[in-house]
């Protein structure tokens, strides 16, 4: 198996593609699997299918080719309605899409290949075609598919090659290149020609049993029919894998082929020229730069001002000012565009979470139905690689500890379907992800009891705290209010992993749930990590920059007004603000500052 080197144009294409099109046959094969079966859907999965088993095979990724070979074979009867789609062929198409996924992976992996995953590998593409295969040559749906046609009144007359009466028609049917079981495709054809009128001849004669050779890729039916040639092809829409449909009345060729008045393309590409793809490096320097120019920038508008009050009447000065006024404008504008190429929108993280959801309702003996809002919401691509872990330990735990088994809802009158609700959106300079089930709610006095039981905190300390303070304590390392452990959860580790990773990012975390409805986590990130206002407070002789985006709110306290706001506790001092209490940290004592002792005024951020 061979490696790509991302840095190759022609490489960096193919793993970027593939590894769309790979999610998007996933998404697709889970959306027929919720909507029953799709004619175009399935056709649609069997190109992209095709596709990559075609881009494969020309990089010389053998393994991948294979996977996409067999699931192709898999996916021909099914879109030819040959074999059901039944929970073994999905479990074997999900099964192929985790193999094609995992090694997607390895393509791009660090390190080299050792003999024993070669032979994984292998073993594992042997084992999924052994399972198609089994699947593929089953004797019952092709038995009874041969007992219907036997079955079928024969509608047939004898052929005049000499004369056609009045009334007759030639429907020719050109199938599509990669078209596969024509005798099926032709049989389903016949059935909807059928209610259209009395069919005089096929050809080839005896279809049936024809080979797919036979056909050279087309089907003819010759019918007597009252109705028009609109209402000809539109009965035949239905069917996949047709490229064109003809008809023509009183042929007297019966083998010519006429104008096609229904055409359906096998490959139609649209070329997007109004984009291009640049690797993330390039994005990453182009960041580096602008930081750096924003940071020179702002450093030129102070040695103006400086100047500026040296000398204010000279005329260059003033040229200075107002070039320093264009050059801010101008990096500001650059700035924002470099943040906006950076951003990727949260599709990325979230279309992985229907198979997760899908498989974990399964293995947990519940219903559940999720949706999705907010997939174009744009996030940065640094912030997006380390929100995956956290998102996925919320649904796990929505899934396992809130959204109730079917039996247990119908007992409590919610419909035995739960729901899991997953909504992005834009806040003032940040993004707002929240989960949300319909399930049980947190119990808040297991919470309490679990917390004192443990002796996470005291009793004279637990008689202050809120509940919000309370519901703090499921994100502790070792906590969990499950009864027992189970494969999903209840070991106390992904709650504590939700908060460090949503900390490490600067985001922040609030709970709402109500006992019996449902909860709800909201995660709050800002949109980029890469560039970010600061306010800039002084402090004795240094200058700190706070983040823009982690400002509440802004307190200013003359002398007068110390003694109202700010009281001294055992532990720290505290601040009086919008009826609760907050604790008060001075930059001078962190950081050993020299200051004034007595102060006349305070500037507090709230954070």
């Amino acid at each position: 198996m061979i490696k790509l080197n991302l840095k190759d144009s022609y490489q960096f294409v193919f793993w970027e593609e593939s590894k769309n099109q790979i999610a998007c046959i996933e998404r697709e094969l889970l959306s027929v699997e919720a909507q029953n079966y799709d004619d175009e859907t399935i056709t649609l999965i069997f190109r992209m299918a095709h596709s990559l088993k075609g881009s494969s095979a020309t990089m010389e990724i053998k393994e991948m080719m294979r996977i996409a070979h067999v699931l192709e074979d898999l996916l021909t009867p099914l879109k030819n309605q040959h074999i059901l789609l039944s929970p073994e062929v999905m479990a074997l198409l999900l099964d192929s899409i985790d193999i094609l996924k995992w090694l997607h992976e390895l393509l791009t992996l660090d390190t080299s290949y050792t003999q024993d995953l070669l032979d994984t590998i292998e073993s594992t593409i042997s084992d999924i075609e052994t399972r198609i295969q089994k699947v593929m040559h089953s004797e019952q749906p092709l038995n009874a598919f041969k007992e219907n046609l036997k079955q079928m009144p024969d509608t047939i007359s004898v052929w005049n090659n000499d004369r056609l009466e009045q009334g007759v028609i030639e429907v020719h049917v050109t199938f599509e290149f990669d078209a596969e079981m024509l005798s099926v495709k032709a049989y389903m054809i016949k059935q909807a020609l059928l209610k259209c009128g009395t069919l005089i001849k096929t050809h080839p004669d005896a279809f049936e049993n024809c080979e797919d050779t036979v056909f050279n890729r087309q089907f003819q039916v010759y019918m007597q029919t009252e109705q028009s040639e609109e209402e000809i092809i539109n009965a035949l829409l239905s069917i996949s894998e047709l490229k064109s449909v003809d008809v023509k009345t009183k042929p007297t060729e019966p083998m010519n082929t006429t104008k096609s008045k229904l055409s359906k393309p096998l490959n139609s590409v649209a070329i997007d020229v109004t984009s291009v793809r640049i690797p993330i490096q390039k994005i990453n320097q182009l960041i580096n730069l602008v930081g750096e120019l924003t940071l020179n920038k702002e450093i030129l508008f102070d040695v103006t001002k400086a100047l500026k009050r040296t000398y204010k009447k000279d005329k260059q000065i003033a040229r200075l000012e107002e070039t320093c006024e264009s050059i801010q404008f101008l990096g500001s504008e650059l700035q924002e565009i470099v943040l906006t190429a950076r951003l990727i929108p949260l599709e990325v993280v979230f279309n992985k979470f229907p198979r997760m959801v899908r498989d974990l309702a399964i293995e947990s003996n519940k219903k559940i139905r999720l949706e999705i809002e907010g997939l174009d919401q744009g996030i940065d691509r640094s912030i997006i690689e380390e929100l995956s872990d956290p998102l996925m330990h919320l649904i796990r735990n929505a899934i396992d500890h809130g959204i109730e088994a079917p039996e247990v809802r119908k007992h409590k009158g919610k419909p035995p379907e739960g729901l899991l609700k997953i909504t992005a959106r834009q806040g003032e300079n940040q993004v707002v992800i929240s989960i949300e089930d319909d399930g049980n709610g947190i119990d808040l006095e297991k919470i309490k009891y679990i917390a004192l039981s443990k002796e996470l905190i005291s009793i004279e300390e637990a008689t202050h705290l809120n509940d919000s303070e309370w519901l703090e304590f499921i994100f502790k390392p070792g906590f969990s209010t499950a009864n027992s452990v189970t494969t999903l959860s209840g070991r106390g580790v992904g709650l504590d992993v939700v908060k460090s990773n949503i900390t490490k990012i600067n985001g922040h975390l609030d709970i709402l749930t109500t006992a019996g409805i449902g909860s709800k986590f909201v995660i709050k990130l800002p949109l980029t990590m890469a560039i970010m206002n600061v306010l800039l407070v002084k402090e004795s002789t240094c200058i700190f920059g706070i983040p823009t985006s982690q400002i509440v709110e802004i307190v200013r306290l003359t002398k007068s007004e110390f003694s109202e706001k700010i009281y001294s506790t055992a532990y720290s001092d505290v601040l009086n603000w919008q009826g609760t209490t907050l604790p008060l940290i001075k930059l001078s004592k962190v950081f050993e500052l020299e200051t004034i002792k007595e102060p006349n005024k305070l500037l507090i951020l709230i954070l």
